[in-house]
């Protein structure tokens, strides 16, 4: 082989190599908060999660659809929750997504009495927020949620609506038809309850019988839940028969059910799939498995039930007291690490 040919092949492995760096994507490390653009940490040497590049290789636009969270849909608890479906709405100028579930995932009464008629006070939003969010979500992918900060004004200066800060909302109506747009029929604001919501007492599926006499399809949502603004006690997507059509209509604050398709806004590059962010509140095998371990090293006394509270939380706080960890009452990667001896 000629000193020639091996220059040439020299330099085209040369130029290869930083082909491929200038189109490595960039990463922060979990482990030390660096950010790289190679395989390992320039700071601290950890190596690339899978999980990670495949984050920081995947975007996405309007109107593509994403699997992300938990939650049971088939009816059929015995084989767990499926992944949760999300339509994308927009993609947000910082780079988050806004976010919202392609099925209707369950069913209720937005308020709980006749006296309540403000989102702030709904039954609908504290479970979005409480019960939905613990059990849909991981803690690796609460830590992606970006809180909703929702104009409630309706455009008025007095407004019944007082603004509120969600981590999962629903959409007003104006914001329905800012990202889904109107069709002739109606029908891009049709939505398809899962079997589980579909099961729930009281819920309104279309029939063979009314789709075959107003023309719409069978097995959709009569009604779906939005976020109440202005001076309105409440809206509602309803599917109305007399024009086969569908719209957004004002719902009573009493006896106020509907399916609810949930909201978020998520910033996916906060996305670490070992990191563990457990605080008051948290609940889960998660949770046990922090208790477990508080147990075993005399931080905690009882049993393990999975539920964080108050006796959790002074217990994580002596713990990271003892190992010289920042002393905040929440656990994380760090901690469990201490406690398992690594």
């Amino acid at each position: 082989m000629t000193m020639k040919r091996i220059i040439s092949m020299l330099l085209a492995l040369a130029l290869l190599l930083c082909g491929l760096t200038a189109f490595a994507e960039d990463w922060i490390c979990g482990s030390c908060g660096q950010e790289n653009n190679g395989n390992f940490c320039i700071n601290c040497g950890a190596p690339k999660s899978e999980q990670a590049e495949e984050a920081a290789a995947v975007t996405y636009a309007a109107g593509d659809h994403l699997t992300f969270g938990t939650y049971e849909q088939d009816n059929n608890k015995k084989n767990g929750a499926e992944p949760i479906e999300w339509r994308v709405l927009n993609v947000n100028s910082d780079g988050t997504y806004l976010l919202m579930s392609e099925y209707a995932l369950d069913y209720m009464d937005m308020y709980a009495s006749s006296k309540d008629s403000t989102w702030e006070v709904s039954q609908t939003r504290e479970w979005l927020n409480g019960t939905f969010l613990n059990s849909a979500f991981s803690a690796a992918e609460r830590a992606c949620l970006i809180e909703i900060q929702n104009d409630n004004s309706g455009g008025l200066s007095n407004p019944h609506q007082p603004d509120t800060a969600d981590t999962v909302s629903l959409l007003s109506g104006d914001e329905l038809s800012q990202y889904i747009e109107w069709d002739e029929k109606g029908s891009s604001w049709w939505c398809t309850p899962t079997a589980y919501a579909a099961s729930r007492e009281g819920a309104w599926v279309v029939d063979s019988k009314s789709a075959a006499e107003y023309d719409i399809a069978e097995g959709i949502c009569w009604f779906w839940a939005l976020r109440p603004v202005g001076n309105d006690g409440g809206h509602e997507v309803n599917v109305f028969g007399s024009t086969a059509g569908c719209e957004y209509d004002q719902l009573d604050s009493y006896g106020s059910d509907s399916f609810v398709r949930p909201v978020i806004v998520v910033d996916f590059s906060n996305y670490d799939p070992d990191a563990v962010f457990l605080e008051n509140g948290s609940r889960g095998d998660e949770v046990k498995e922090l208790q477990q371990l508080l147990i075993e090293r005399g931080f905690l006394s009882g049993s393990a039930d999975g539920v964080f509270g108050n006796g959790t939380e002074k217990a994580v706080k002596a713990a990271q007291t003892a190992y010289a960890l920042p002393v905040t009452g929440a656990a994380d990667k760090a901690l469990l690490s201490a406690l398992r001896g690594n």
